[in-house]
């Protein structure tokens, strides 16, 4: 290689349609909570959880 360096940020995104109006959604970025330098940035470990119900 050319002294490049790859680096990885795994992320989890999970949907679930509980019936044909209400669908869950949950999200784990940063999974390993890898830090990053300056020219990197990124936030540690983020979790979210979201619905949607339509109507």
């Amino acid at each position: 290689m050319d002294g490049t360096r790859v680096d990885a940020n795994l992320g989890i995104y999970l949907n679930y349609k509980v019936d044909e109006h209400l669908k869950l959604q949950f999200a784990i970025r940063n999974l390993f909570d890898r830090r990053f330098y300056a020219d990197e940035a990124a936030y540690g470990r983020t979790c979210t959880l979201g619905t949607t119900y339509s109507f």
